[in-house]
């Protein structure tokens, strides 16, 4: 007989040194430093959603706005040149908020951005376990956190993991000088791609010609490329 994944998980935490579930969880989900959101104000970074079919193209959203479509790489791009780190074996990149994955004003929002280990990722979007990370995302990011993302109150239990929870990733202290030094030695990613063909977090009135990537061609004649969908 096939076991109930999330119970054997729950069995194991419970027998630990976590004693739970929960704080299996906080120990081991990582966010971004509030230092570093905060110089976000608030924003997306990119106008990036998520469409497999069509990742590594440019479009229109039915309201008009022009995004580039991503498979899962743009967040956690974002997440490691925000934190100054490289990628670990095994871990996932997960946003707070589920049903965010359309919206350009939340996909790479850094303050809808944890990480976790690979094992622990679906916990992120699951009922009280969720309510959890998204009041701790709270607790880290209000100042900048939007008005429709704050949670209505404090989940039961939350104050007993106050112990367990991860401290934030390294602060950067130039988000916008961080940003920019991987958008030139990554020029490629859909992020720069994104911001030098739409806008971005630090320029958003339109391409940002000073990075120096222009339009690129159709993936016919330059691997990688963003065209039109």
């Amino acid at each position: 007989m096939i076991e109930d994944g999330t119970r054997v998980l729950d069995d194991l935490a419970r027998s630990s040194r976590f004693g739970s579930l929960e704080a299996l969880l906080a120990a081991h989900t990582l966010f971004l430093h509030p230092d570093v959101v905060k110089q976000t104000r608030g924003r997306a970074v990119v106008p990036v959603v998520r469409d497999f079919a069509r990742r590594g193209t440019a479009g229109q959203l039915p309201d008009g706005r022009r995004v580039v479509f991503c498979d899962n790489s743009t967040p956690r791009d974002l997440f490691l040149w925000s934190s100054g780190s490289k990628t670990a074996r095994d871990v996932q990149y997960n946003h707070v908020w589920p049903g965010t994955n359309t919206d350009p004003d939340a996909y790479t929002a850094l303050w809808n951005l944890c990480v976790t280990p690979a094992f622990l990722a679906r916990l992120t979007d699951r009922g009280a376990l969720m309510a959890l990370v998204q009041y701790r995302a709270f607790t880290l990011f209000g100042d900048v956190l939007p008005m429709k993302w704050r949670p209505n109150e404090k989940p039961e239990g939350y104050d007993s993991l106050e112990e367990w929870w991860l401290g934030p990733a390294g602060a950067v202290k130039d988000l916008e000088a961080a940003l920019r030094s991987r958008m030139a030695r990554r020029p490629r990613s859909r992020a720069s791609l994104a911001a030098s063909h739409i806008c971005w977090l630090f320029h958003p009135d339109g391409p940002d010609e000073t990075l120096g990537l222009g339009w690129v061609g159709t993936p016919s004649s330059t691997r990688g490329a963003v065209r039109d969908a």
